[in-house]
């Protein structure tokens, strides 16, 4: 953890970590700490503008809880759209899985994964072309996500996460997942 007390000049930033996958980064905020506790800034659109050019503005954000620790949900994109996100572990932990949809096929899937948790600082920048799912590894997970359009259910994408040929290794046993998550067509 990365600490600046009273530093002027490391007020409130984002800094890039990772790019993880080709359209997958991971950036964190310098979080500043007094008698008082801290202060952070979670977004800063100029960084994510710089990484991500289709990131302009948010349109949307959106919160999600899981109550149940083993909670699977995804993978979701809207490629055509040209929808980006970020996405903020505000409490809990999961196991996040990143799937570029780029020319995917039986034989070639790239993919990524990384636990996050909510006390990590941590935000994850997520490129259109990006299929995106996780699972909760403690109940009470809880997930902000902004994004750089409104949804439009009728154009969302998906691909089932129990598909064996993205070999995603969950690492907890399958408590919850949706049927229309369930139902997305296998590579």
């Amino acid at each position: 953890m990365e600490r600046k007390v009273g530093s002027v000049e490391n007020l409130a930033r984002v800094i890039m970590v990772d790019e993880i996958i080709d359209g997958v980064w991971v950036l964190k905020s310098v979080y500043n700490y007094d008698s008082r506790g801290h202060f952070a800034r979670l977004i800063d659109m100029d960084t994510i503008e710089k990484v991500l050019p289709c990131f302009k503005e948010i349109k949307q954000v959106n919160h999600s809880l899981n109550r149940t620790k083993g909670t699977v949900r995804g993978m979701h994109f809207s490629a055509q759209l040209n929808e980006a996100k970020i996405l903020k572990c505000l409490r809990g932990s999961l196991f996040d899985v990143f799937v570029d949809t780029r020319n995917l096929t039986q034989k070639l899937v790239k993919k990524e994964s990384l636990t996050l948790r909510s006390d990590d600082q941590s935000i994850v920048l997520i490129a259109p072309w990006i299929a995106h799912g996780f699972q909760t590894l403690e109940d009470n997970t809880e997930l902000l996500y902004f994004h750089n359009i409104r949804y439009e259910e009728t154009i969302q994408n998906g691909i089932n996460p129990l598909d064996l040929t993205l070999k995603i290794d969950w690492p907890l046993p399958i408590t919850q997942i949706s049927d229309k998550d369930r139902s997305w067509n296998l590579i």
